[in-house]
This record gives structure tokens, sequence and C-alpha cells, in this order.
């Protein structure tokens, strides 16, 4: 059994667009997620079920997926776009698809650094286009051409890799030995828990660990849904947070007035010669640069291309006649700049008013172009560390957490996680967008060291921890086969220890992941651990 040209290709035109960035949230981002993967996969291929779990099952490894710095940790849609359609065509069990499925993700990451590296010569197309005022060009540079290169290195490698080895790596699989294949069914069992614990080291609150216990026992011993345990979670994040009012005292504000207590250029208003004719021009504006800011994504200049080029529309009304100084702002947005994409849209806004000032009155000095670069600078490390926190390691898993449980069933209606997030994420970029344009710097420091801001990290991360130990329970397992027989009759010691201890040696291997993560242990380091003990194990007949 092999794979046809065509069934390779729908699978890597889909892993392109998963990643293609320009129709965030609603087809592009919106894919990025490997039960997303599965369930079209499980479409083309003709079994929806199978894709669905398979994908929610790979997708729990990498429920935490940061890309901090821009910068992709594993690739869990190119696993499902292997792991899928060779677990429809040769009836692989969704444990031992996740166990398949590692290497490929690692892959990926080579993959999208590749990209990244070969998409830095666009910045330097750009910055000469713009030199010589040919601003109609920049599109190419920040749009079609990365485009075209990440279809050349998602499509043509996956594709030829599918077509031309997919029918042989599903036979090797399908025809391994038994203990091989229980060694990979136990390994794929195992790997949930450490994406799962691997959200709760990025979290980094260990006074709240006990409320990993108590989502894990509300699964195991309750028999209750995820559901019911993230109301239960919402009321314990609501008390938690009240008993401890202590901690989120109002900030001294004068820190922050002080440092912006000079007239805050930033702050603009609407209209003719501004770079917004409303507050429903500068909505659109903002989505449509969360369609295309990233697509130019680098290693060298991050996201500075696709900015520079989003920066044309809104500088032009601002700059007018003016070419010279509009020829310098768009330089200016053409340098690296990298922060967390919703959060910090308040930055780019923020620095479109700043230009405002300097149409108007001038900048001989160079001075306030300075300043633009600095705001910049200065305060995208703080809003990506909240952004990131917040959304990565919080509002991402939570809405994970919700759609999982309903793949995994086979209900298409948790295929679409990332949506959701991808949804929220807009909403808040735009809140921002308003924020940056309208207040400036002062209201970003203002943002930033809100009390209710800490509240409500605060008191998600105490749902996103019980959340993790609910799905734990849920979808993660490691069965321990020790015992031995006398005259008396046999002694299981599995039995007794889960006796005294419910799940007592999943909570044992999880707790053990997360001390060599909080420890600093890298996770393939970690993971390489996890995929040696299972099979081994399975080779001596423990697991």
């Amino acid at each position: 059994m092999s794979f046809t040209f065509f069934e390779a290709l729908i699978v890597g035109i889909l892993y392109y667009l998963a990643y293609c960035e320009f129709s965030i949230p609603f087809i592009g981002a919106g894919w990025q997620d490997p039960v997303t993967i599965g369930f079209l996969i499980g479409l083309v291929y003709g079994d929806v079920k199978t894709g669905l779990v398979v994908g929610a099952s790979i997708g729990m490894m990498y429920i935490s997926n940061i890309a901090v710095g821009g910068n992709l940790p594993s690739d869990g849609v190119l696993a499902a776009c292997v792991t899928v359609p060779i677990s429809i065509k040769f009836g692989l069990d969704a444990t031992t698809a996740v166990a398949f499925s590692i290497p490929f993700a690692v892959l990926g990451t080579f993959v999208d650094n590749g990209r990244r590296l070969v998409n830095g010569m666009w910045n330097r197309r750009a910055v000469t286009h713009v030199e010589n005022e040919q601003y109609k060009k920049l599109w190419v540079d920040a749009i079609l051409g990365p485009s075209v290169v990440s279809m050349l290195f998602r499509i043509v490698p996956l594709t030829l890799l599918l077509w031309l080895f997919g029918g042989a790596a599903g036979d090797i699989v399908s025809q391994l030995p038994a203990w091989l294949s229980n060694g990979l069914s136990v390994i794929g069992g195992m790997l949930p828990g450490l994406g799962l614990v691997l959200c709760v080291n990025f979290m980094g609150k260990k006074e709240l660990l006990p409320y990993f216990l108590v989502g894990f026992y509300a699964i195991t011993l309750g028999k209750v849904s995820i559901v019911f345990v993230a109301l239960i979670g919402v009321c314990l994040a609501f008390l938690h947070v009240q008993f401890s009012a202590s901690r989120f005292e109002e900030d001294d504000e004068e820190d922050y007035e002080e440092e912006y207590e000079e007239d805050d250029t930033s702050q603009s208003i609407y209209g003719d010669g501004c770079a917004f004719k409303s507050k429903g021009h500068l909505y659109w504006w903002g989505f449509k640069f969360c369609c295309f800011f990233r697509i130019s994504q680098c290693l060298e200049y991050f996201y500075g291309t696709g900015i520079g080029y989003m920066m044309l529309e809104p500088l032009k009304r601002v700059y007018q006649e003016n070419r010279e100084g509009y020829k310098t702002a768009i330089l200016r947005h053409l340098q690296p700049f990298i922060t967390n994409p919703s959060w910090g849209a308040a930055l780019v806004t923020g620095s479109i008013a700043m230009e405002e000032d300097i149409a108007k009155h001038g900048d001989p000095s160079g001075e306030k172009g300075e300043a633009i670069q600095t705001f910049k600078t200065s305060l995208m490390g703080p809003l990506a560390g909240i952004g990131d926190s917040f959304e990565g390691s919080i509002m991402m898993p939570l809405f994970k957490s919700i759609c999982y449980p309903l793949a995994l069933a086979g209900n298409v209606l948790g295929a679409f996680p990332y949506v959701l997030w991808f949804g929220w994420m807009t909403i808040v970029a735009l809140f921002m967008d308003k924020l940056g344009y309208e207040q400036g710097r002062k209201g970003i420091a203002k943002l930033i060291n809100s009390p209710i801001v800490n509240k409500v990290l605060y008191g998600a991360g105490v749902l996103g921890i019980m959340m993790m130990g609910a799905l734990s329970a849920s979808y993660v397992s490691l069965n321990i086969k020790i015992g031995w027989e006398t005259s008396m009759g046999a002694t299981d010691v599995a039995s007794i220890v889960n006796g005294l201890i419910p799940s007592f040696f999943t909570l044992l291997f999880l707790g053990i992941c997360y001390l060599l993560l909080s420890k600093g242990k890298s996770f393939v380091k970690v993971l390489i651990g996890v995929v040696i003990f299972g099979l081994l194990g399975s080779l001596i007949g423990i697991v």
C-alpha cells in the first residue's frame, strides 16, 4: 500500500496553509494545531474519527508549544501531517502514532529555521526598495516572496516524503515485533504527560502545584467531566485571588508617571493628517496587520520586514507630501523587532502616533526618531513576557483542554482550538492597537503595572494548572507490571501501590518529568529518556 502523488500533495498543501499566516485567525494559524490538521486530513482520506483521535493525541504532547523569540520548539503540525495519513492507511493506534511522530516534530524545527534563514534576504531587498522609493515592490518582499519560500520549504519536501517513502514507513510500522510495538504504545501513553508537565513548568508558579493534584484526583476519583473540573477551577481561582489580595496591592504609580511626565507625544487623535480616520479605520488596519506582518519573519530581522510593509498606509497619511520623512520613517520600522503579536500591537500603533508628532513638528536632531526605536525596544520585552505567559502558557492550553477531549471522542467540535485562541488573540490585539495609539507610552506602562492584570494572570494560572492535572489523569497512562508468584498466590506490586495511592506510577512519572524540567533539563533530553524507558521496559516486560 502506498500514497498517490495527489494524496501526498494535498497533505503538503495543508502543511503550508497551517503556517501561511496571511489568513489569521480563520484559516492560516487557525489550522496550526495537530487536531485541526488531523481533522482535515481525515476529511481528505475518508476517516475523520481517526484523524481527530490521532491529531488530538499528538497535540496533547505539544499543548504548550510556545514559540519563544519566534523559535518553533517542535512542529506538532508536521508530526500530524506525516503520522495521521499513515495511521489511516495502515491502521496505527493513537499511542503508537504519537511515538512514531516524534522525529518529524523535531525535523519541523529545522524546516522552519531554514525558511526564516532564507527570508532574511527579503528585508535587505525591502531596504533597497525604500531607499529608491519603490514602495509598491514591498509587497513582494513582505508577502509574495516569503510565501513562495514557505511553499518550497513545506509543500515540496513533505509531498515527496509521503509519496516516495510513506508506504514503506507504514509497512515497517505495521510489521514491528510485539515488544517494540508495545514499547511504542507505552511511549505514546506517556508522552502527553510530558507535554502537559512542560506547560505547568512554563507557568512557573510552584505555589500553585497543589491545584494540579486537585484536578488530577477530581478525574481519577471523582470521575467527573473536564468541563466540570473547569467550572470548579474558575471558582477556586476566584477564591485564591481573593484570599491573596495583599500581593496585588496597587503599585506606586510615581515610578512610571515620572518616567513619562514629559509631554507624551505618542498620544493622538483621529482625522485628517492623522494615521487613521476613525476608530473603525484603526481596527480594520489592526486586523490586516494581524494577517500580514509575520509572513516575512526571519532570523535576522524577525518581524521587521512585515511591520515596515504594514506601515506604508498609515505613514503615507501622516507624512503626505514629505517624501524624505516618509522614507526615513519606513526605514526606521524595517529594523529588527519582535514581541508578543497581540500584546505588542500597542507598540506598533504607539510608534505611529509618535511618527505623527515628527511629521507635524519635525525632528532636526533625530532624537524623536531614536525615541521611537527606544520606545519599541524597551517595552517589547515586558509585553512579550506578559503576552507569552498569559496567551501561550494559560489561554492556549485552556482552549486546547476544552477541545482535545471532544476530539478524542470523535466530535468534530474539538477540531478547532486554534480558531478559538486566535479569535481571542485578535480581540486582544485590537484592544492593544487602540491603547497604543490613543494613550501611548503612559497607557502601556499603566497596563503593565496594573494590579487587575496581575490578578487575572494569577487566577488564570490556578485554573490552568488545575486543568493540566485533569488532562493528565484523563490521557496519560503508565502501567507497571511488577509482581511474583508464591505458594500463597500472585503478588501484583502495581495493584498494591495503586490501592494506597491511586494512579501512583502515572503521578510519579509526571513528578519526575516536572522535577527534571524545573531543574533546567531540556525537553529533548527528557523526551529521549521517556523513549528509552518505554523501549527497555517493554523489552524486559515491566511495562
